[in-house]
C-alpha cells in the first residue's frame, strides 16, 4: 500500500509516520510518497517503509501537474492495492489522477474550505472537494467535528465518511530540553511547540503574556518552540513589546518529548484546527493544555477537566486563563492527570492503526 503525505512536517506528517509504522508491525507492505524535504523521510525508512520522493507544494501551483504524473507513474509501476492520501493537496492529487476509486482513501486533516481563507478561496476549495467526493472508497475524518463538517458541506459523503480519531503513543520518559530549563528558572513555564504559521497564531500568545507582564511580573514564562514562516515576526514582536525577559523563541529540533518534559503548560492559540496531535501528545505526558475552542479540540480538551478552552483570537481571555493556570500548580496537576487518563482511554495510537487497517480490509474485500 502507499501513504501519500504532502505536509513536510507537523501533525499530519507525524500521524502518517505512526500509522505507517503501525501497519508495518501488523504485516502490511507499506510505501510512502513524500516531498524530498519531509521531516519523516528517514524515520519512515527506519520503520521499514519504502520511501519515494514526490515534490508536492502546500498551495495550488503549476508543478502540481508534475506531481500528479509522478504519482500515476509510481502507482502504475508498483500496483498498489490501497493508496491513502493525507491533506487536501495529497487528496486532490491522488483522487484526481489515480484509477480504481474503491482502493483510494482520503484523510483531509481539516478540509481546506474549513480553514480561515477568503470567501472566494473557500468556495473554490469546496468545489474541488465536491467534485472528488465519489473518487474515493473511503473518507476518514480525524474527529467528529471534521466528519460533521464534511457531511454538512459536501453531498454524497453519507456512508463514505467515517471518524477514526487521531491517536498518540504513550509518553516516553525523556530528559527535558536543557535550553528550556535554563530559561524557565524557578517559576512555571508555558509553551507552544508548533510549526510557526498564521494558523497557529503564535503572536496571540505573545500578546497575552505581554498583558500579564503589563500588570507587573507575570506568574511564569512562555517558550515558543518552532520553525516556520512566522519565526522572524515572532522574534520581532517579542522585541517590540519588550517582553524578552518573559518570552523567548527556540528553534525546534526533532523529538517533541524533550520539550514537553520541560513544560508546565502547553498553549495552542490556533485560529483553526481539525484535531491537532499537539494537544494529545501533551495530555499523554500529563501536561495540561490551554487551547482555543476550534475544530475538534473540545473533543479532547474538556474545559475545566482535562484543560482550558478560550475563544480563538481573544487575547484577553487567553491572557486571563494563562495567568490563572500559571499561578495554580495544584490545578495544573489535576488537569494533567485527568488529561493523561482521557488520552489513554480514547486516543491510543494502536486503536487508531487497527481502525484504519480495518477500513483497508473492507475496501479490499
Amino acid at each position: 500500500m502507499l501513504q501519500v503525505c504532502q505536509p513536510e512536517d507537523g501533525g499530519v506528517a507525524e500521524h502518517v509516520l505512526w500509522l505507517s509504522a503501525g501497519l508495518v508491525r501488523r504485516g502490511w507492505a507499506v510505501e510512502a510518497a513524500v516531498p524530498p524535504a519531509s521531516a519523516i523521510r528517514r524515520p519512515l525508512a527506519d520503520a521499514g517503509v519504502v520511501v519515494h520522493d514526490v515534490p508536492m507544494a502546500r498551495e495550488p501551483v503549476p508543478a502540481d501537474l508534475a506531481a500528479g504524473r509522478a504519482l500515476r507513474a509510481l502507482d502504475h509501476r508498483r500496483g498498489y492495492a490501497i493508496v491513502h492520501a493525507h491533506s487536501s493537496k495529497a487528496g486532490a492529487l491522488v483522487r484526481g489522477v489515480l484509477r480504481g476509486r474503491r482502493r483510494l482513501v482520503y484523510t483531509p486533516h481539516c478540509f481546506a474550505f474549513a480553514a480561515t481563507f477568503g470567501r472566494a478561496r473557500r468556495l473554490a476549495y469546496r468545489a474541488v472537494e465536491q467534485v472528488l467526493v465519489r473518487r474515493a472508497g473511503a473518507l476518514l475524518a480525524v474527529c467528529e467535528w471534521e466528519r460533521e463538517v464534511g457531511e454538512r458541506e459536501l453531498r454524497g459523503t453519507a456512508g463514505r465518511l467515517r471518524t477514526v480519531y487521531n491517536g498518540v503513543p504513550p509518553c516516553r520518559d525523556e530528559p527535558a530540553a536543557s535550553e528550556l530549563l535554563e530559561f524557565k528558572g524557578d517559576g512555571p513555564l508555558a509553551g507552544l511547540v508548533t510549526v510557526l504559521r498564521p494558523q497557529k497564531d503564535p503572536l496571540l500568545a505573545i500578546h497575552a503574556l505581554a498583558q500579564l507582564s503589563g500588570g507587573g511580573r507575570p506568574p511564569g514564562r512562555l517558550a515558543i518552540v518552532g520553525n516556520g514562516e512566522l519565526a522572524s515576526k515572532v522574534e520581532a514582536e517579542i522585541d517590540r513589546l519588550g517582553v524578552d525577559e518573559h518570552v523567548r523563541l527556540f528553534p525546534y529540533r526533532p523529538g517533541v518529548g524533550r520539550y514537553l518534559a520541560a513544560l508546565d503548560l502547553l498553549v495552542l492559540p490556533s485560529a483553526w484546527e481539525a484535531f491537532p496531535l499537539a494537544v494529545l501528545e501533551a495530555m499523554a505526558c500529563e501536561v495540561p493544555v490551554l487551547a482555543t475552542r476550534v475544530g475538534g479540540i473540545p473533543e479532547a480538551v474538556l474545559d475545566g477537566r482535562t484543560g482550558r478552552l478560550v475563544p480563538p483570537g481573544d487575547c484577553g481571555a487567553l491572557a486571563q486563563a494563562l495567568g490563572e493556570l500559571l499561578a495554580d500548580a495544584p490545578g495544573r496537576e489535576r488537569l494533567g492527570a485527568e488529561g493523561r487518563r482521557h488520552v489513554a482511554e480514547r486516543f491510543d495510537v494502536e486503536v487508531m492503526v487497527d481502525q484504519v487497517a480495518g477500513v483497508y480490509d473492507q475496501l479490499r474485500a
